[in-house]
């Protein structure tokens, strides 16, 4: 496999996006840099492992599975945001001399979403597989984390935002709490370790779920003006044939990744919460067994803290978390080893839930 120089082909204002891997036994060279609009500010990282290295290398050949279909408009900021979050969200990279660019969180996710009002709904049809996983859950698979995060941002933090659950609210209201310190995402630093105070939302979410009566408020204006990125959704789902109630969920990633395969099942065992009523009695039911009960109290506090979801959603979020296994968790929340255990065994029996009413 080459080794992989990607350049920005986009001649207008851009983020500068170069990176350079020298193949060395266990350890690579890597520089990201950005354009100065930005603030002139490199991100180095003078030694990476192997991993690391290849999950930069990942994402430059997403910049040309992007570039393919939508062209550098859109593919630019997509394999941008790709790219940050390899190099922020890594835990070798936290060790690494990383410094983010004032500015560049925000200014990448308005490209974005001037990119997706350029390309509009037909244009973002090619990134998107729509996929009925049961009759009444309906996936929209998108490989760009970025993309489907600015797509399914209103839909969601409608149905399980801590602070906009049941509202009908703009993108700036949404974008303005965010990115204050009120927000429990406010998770990043500047080079004097001051929270980063910018819009990060592109970069933290994966995966996406609300059902059929969030879709009907899409189509019939209670959100407002629609983004082009949701009224593409609004008229798939309007184009889709229910003979019932349905649910939506979207997850990002490659379907080669093992980690975008565990945020899909995830956001199934949503669906399947809210479309089956003998599934959401099994898992309910788990949930209040005495083995099981100690380890609710911990997963709630995270819920209300950086998991950022109302209270109303909390039994939903255990029983589709604990099916992802304590490895999904770990990093985020304490975990003593009877948690351990008692995620273990949690995870195996709803596992088993879930494959026994995706089979009927």
């Amino acid at each position: 496999m080459p080794t992989p120089t990607y350049q920005s082909a986009l001649k207008s204002p851009s983020e500068l996006i170069v990176a350079r891997f020298q193949e060395a036994p266990d350890l690579a060279d890597v520089t990201v840099s950005f354009a100065k609009e930005l603030g002139g500010v490199s991100l180095i990282a003078p030694k990476v492992d192997r991993t690391v290295r290849d999950n930069l290398r990942s994402a430059f050949y997403g910049a040309t599975t992007f570039e393919n279909i939508g062209g550098p408009t859109l593919s630019d900021p997509l394999v941008a945001f790709d790219m940050l979050r390899v190099l922020t969200r890594s835990p070798v990279m936290k060790s690494s001399p990383v410094s983010i660019p004032a500015g560049l969180f925000n200014s990448l996710s308005e490209r974005l979403d001037a990119a997706i009002e350029a390309v509009g709904p037909e244009g973002l049809r090619p990134f998107f597989r729509i996929k009925q996983v049961t009759p009444s859950i309906f996936d929209f698979r998108c490989e760009s984390r970025a993309l489907l995060c600015a797509t399914m941002l209103r839909p969601q933090e409608h149905v399980d935002g801590r602070e906009f659950r049941g509202k009908f609210f703009s993108r700036a209201e949404f974008k303005d709490w965010y990115r204050t310190e009120e927000s429990p995402l406010c998770k990043y630093a500047d080079a004097q370790g001051q929270p980063l105070q910018e819009f990060t939302y592109y970069s933290d979410w994966s995966g996406f779920n609300f059902p059929d009566r969030v879709a009907r408020a899409l189509m019939d204006g209670s959100f407002g003006s629609l983004t082009k990125a949701e009224q593409f959704v609004a008229d798939t789902l309007a184009a889709l044939k229910s003979d019932g109630p349905y649910y939506v969920i979207g997850s990002s990633g490659k379907d080669s990744d093992p980690l975008a395969l565990e945020v899909h099942d995830h956001e199934v065992r949503h669906g399947l919460y809210h479309t089956n009523p003998d599934y959401r009695a099994a898992v309910e039911a788990l949930l209040d067994r005495e083995d099981v009960k100690p380890v609710l109290p911990t997963l709630f506090e995270y819920f209300k803290g950086d998991g950022c979801y109302h209270p109303d959603v909390w039994r939903d979020e255990a029983q589709a978390h604990l099916g992802n296994g304590a490895e999904f968790l770990l990093g985020r929340i304490p975990l003593t080893p009877t948690d351990l255990r008692i995620h273990a065994v949690a995870q195996q029996e709803i596992l088993e839930i879930s494959r026994q009413y995706l089979e009927k």
